[in-house]
């Protein structure tokens, strides 16, 4: 009767993409008497400096799991679990960052990156997705642009002259499956993983 916490992959994910359930979950299910199961995400905005942010989301309370085909479990609870995720200010930057880069220029103005980040997470806001709010904030976002460009000389994944970003293009898109993922990437699947339907689900933010 007590409350069981599990994580349905086994372990934190190598590139920002969600993998299959474990076999843990479905026997569990199928040796509880009357399951419930609790959707919940946490999103870590981590391509900054300082103290990281994390998003809590709680969703919607799954009854009458007992009784789904093990493919329907597995991917329902994968499905809603990255749907509750919040889009965080590094998922911004690197998919903002790539599609400025698609035009094939190597070097970045600041200040359109900074545009195309606000831009897309209105957009966002519209569609009904979760996003940090606290990039509305003129002197918020400043302070996360600050700590984002920190992590970003700090890991070499930018380098800064007279107000313009430059980048090595292959890795801003990378390998999309190598063991580990680079920051870039993993950034990007997370905002793929959550973004995948039209509206996310209601939930708890």
């Amino acid at each position: 009767g007590d409350a069981l916490y599990l994580a349905p992959e086994g372990h934190l994910e190598t590139d920002g993409r969600f993998e299959e359930a474990k076999a843990g979950l479905i026997r569990l299910v199928e040796m509880a008497r009357d399951p419930a199961i609790l959707p919940v995400n946490l999103t870590y905005d981590f391509m900054t400096t300082g103290r990281a942010r994390v998003f809590l989301t709680i969703g919607k309370e799954l009854h009458g799991v007992k009784d789904w085909p093990r493919q329907r479990l597995e991917r329902e609870i994968i499905q809603r679990i990255s749907r509750l995720g919040t889009i965080t200010f590094s998922q911004l930057a690197a998919v903002s960052l790539r599609a400025l880069a698609s035009r094939g220029d190597e070097i970045v103005h600041a200040g359109e990156l900074k545009q195309a980040i606000i831009q897309r997470a209105l957009r966002l806001i519209d569609s009904g997705y979760r996003v940090d709010l606290c990039l509305l904030s003129p002197k918020e976002f400043k302070k996360r642009w600050r700590r984002f460009v920190s992590y970003c000389q700090r890991h070499e994944l930018l380098e800064i002259e007279g107000g313009w970003l430059l980048y090595d293009p292959a890795e801003l898109f990378g390998d999309e499956s190598p063991e580990r993922a680079n920051a870039w990437v993993y950034a990007a699947n997370e905002y793929a993983e959550i973004t995948e339907e039209t509206k996310a689900p209601e939930g708890i933010s």
